[in-house]
């Protein structure tokens, strides 16, 4: 883990303008830099770049923020340890040495990671230069996969000899050891190795930075089995945790700001050679939350085109709910009884199924008709509408049991809608289908609603690193100093609600807001420039608590006052700590 050091090192040798330059056109805007906002689809610029606090935020739809770190990792979908690692190459400064177990991990890692590009190497040369690999190449002819598209993903053939990998690797000084560590050798009761992948079509899997960690192959013989072969799970490649062609379709999934998740290899690569370049695959299991996480980085626009055979159905009901939990929820006001505000919880992003037709895979649809393929991906059904079907498919609703069951597995989901007029139609289609009162199906709904508010209601989060020692700033006090920051259109709300500087406890945040309320800025480069006049100790404490929760996810605009409000009567209970 580096160290604030090394983080505030970095930060200090990087000019972020000339970081976020490489990426977007920005221009000069008084003391900031705007750009179109590379993250969303926009034409007025309301991307800015803050040089005096190293900051960036979208004023847009995105909402995205944060420092440099943030900024490439969101950029190129790096976690923040690769992040780390590129800027501080950039900058010169050395990483903390890492302890001997450490250092030793990351040397076998770094070994593991140039054996599996060694073999991709090998495989590749071999489809296309030995006369062996005929089949090979004839196989990806009859499937119409072209020459280009076959280099693009690197694919390659297996030879069919028991020893011809490990004998390629071992000349070039690579260990048995390694190779088996790799999971490219698989070694006997007796101790022999031999090649684990043989006279097969190799499909290279790589991780989203594009490095080789893992192999699929399909076997060419109708007596091979099992049909395809996989790597086994390795200190590199847990299928779970991959996506097969992330690494080439992540600019257009950021572009389209949509995801297209299908299942085999021969989808993703037919649906990239027609234009289709949104799409991956996962590596022969159901969707998990961790390949969520992975495509989350550049949307959060889900559409699943799996199988319509019920193997296909079913691994598409676990993928739903794996989106489902990695979503995030974000934070809605609505308009509740006695005209009181209360909140509510709407799924960011869009969750969609395209069913295919029976008998028919992406390969083959797009294959057949890439028209018919992209009209079902425009006309993918809303997710609840999929479940609805799924819900109803071979029931009998004459059967008041059968009815219960449909009626238990539709109610948690129409309870999650955020959206009023939305969850009013599919409560009135819910009690059509069961037959049942609407009044009675709104009681229901309304009891897993009272049960999800209490299970998901909002706290501030954890005080972010830089804005005092833990449990010196109570976290919703620190919350608020950041949405008046960032939202200071909102300061008159906290001073009708009686808010005062004696109320926080750290000085930097009195003073903080005693200028806030000075000058009363109403913009976001009103602020930054009321920050670059305060003292230095003032200014980094409030660039440290916007950077910190610029990582989280941001209450719409409609939803700031709201957001305020809750956090000013927060903190009325907030107990004072000593400064």
């Amino acid at each position: 883990m580096a160290s604030n050091r090394v983080v505030a090192q970095i930060k200090e040798r990087l000019d972020i303008v000339e970081v976020v330059g490489r990426y977007v056109s920005l221009k000069r805007s008084g003391r900031t830099y705007k750009a179109l906002c590379p993250f969303h689809q926009e034409r007025t610029p309301s991307f800015v770049v803050f040089p005096h606090t190293g900051t960036w935020h979208c004023f847009g739809a995105c909402g995205e923020g944060g420092d440099i770190f943030t900024f490439v990792m969101k950029a190129e979908g790096f976690g923040f340890a690769e992040a780390l690692a590129m800027l501080a190459r950039e900058a010169g400064v050395e990483l903390e040495p890492l302890d001997a177990a450490d250092a030793q991990r990351r040397q076998r890692r770094e070994r593991l990671y140039a054996i599996c590009e060694a073999a991709a190497e090998m495989f590749a040369e071999w489809l296309w230069t030995r006369t062996e690999a005929q089949a090979c190449r004839h196989y990806l002819k009859q499937r119409q996969v072209r020459p280009e598209t076959a280099r693009l993903f690197r694919l390659g053939y297996a030879l069919d000899r028991w020893e011809a990998l490990l004998k390629a690797l071992t000349a070039r000084g690579y260990s048995e050891d390694d190779l088996e560590a790799a999971g490219l050798v698989v070694r006997t009761d007796h101790g022999h190795r031999y090649d684990r992948f043989r006279h097969r079509l190799i499909f290279p899997i790589r991780d989203v930075r594009g490095r080789v960690v893992g192999f699929g192959a399909r076997a060419l013989d109708e007596s091979q089995q099992p049909k395809y072969l996989n790597s086994p799970h390795t200190e590199l490649f847990d299928k779970g945790r991959l996506l097969y062609g992330l690494e080439i379709a992540k600019e257009a999934i950021r572009q389209a700001d949509r995801v297209v998740i299908v299942e085999g290899y021969m989808d993703v690569l037919t649906a990239h050679q027609a234009g289709f370049r949104n799409v991956v695959a996962g590596l022969g299991t159901a969707l998990t939350p961790e390949q969520v996480h992975l495509v989350k980085r550049f949307t959060t626009n889900v559409t699943l085109a799996l199988d319509a055979d019920k193997a296909g159905l079913e691994a598409t009901r676990r993928g739903v709910e794996a989106v489902r939990q990695v979503l995030d929820r974000r934070l809605v006001p609505r308009m509740g009884r006695r005209g009181r505000l209360q909140p509510e919880y709407e799924l960011q992003g869009d969750l969609r199924v395209a069913v295919l037709p029976d008998g028919y895979d992406p390969d083959e649809l797009i294959k057949e008709s890439p028209e018919q393929w992209q009209a079902l991906i425009e006309g993918a059904l809303p997710v609840v509408d999929f479940f609805f079907e799924a819900a109803l498919r071979g029931r009998d609703l004459d059967d008041p049991r059968e009815r219960a069951e449909v009626a238990d597995q539709l109610l948690p989901i129409v309870a999650e809608i955020g959206h009023v007029v939305l969850r009013a139609h599919y409560a009135q289609r819910l009690a059509r289908l069961l037959r049942v009162d609407e009044r009675d199906v709104h009681a229901e709904l309304a009891r897993y609603r009272r049960r999800s508010r209490e299970r998901r209601r909002p706290s501030a989060p954890e005080v972010p690193t830089g804005a005092g020692p833990a449990g010196e700033v109570p976290a919703a006090e620190a919350y608020l100093l950041y949405m008046l920051l960032r939202w200071p259109e909102t300061l008159p709300i906290a001073l009708d609600m009686g808010l005062q500087a004696d109320d926080w406890s750290m000085t930097e945040f009195r003073v903080l807001f005693d200028a806030l309320i000075g000058q009363m800025p109403s913009t976001a480069d009103a602020v930054e420039e009321l920050l670059a006049d305060l003292p230095a100790p003032v200014a980094e404490r409030a660039a440290d608590v916007l950077t910190s929760y610029d990582r989280y996810p941001q209450p719409p605009q409609e939803a700031v006052e709201w957001e305020v409000r809750d956090k000013v009567d927060a903190q009325d209970t907030c107990p004072q700590a000593g400064v």
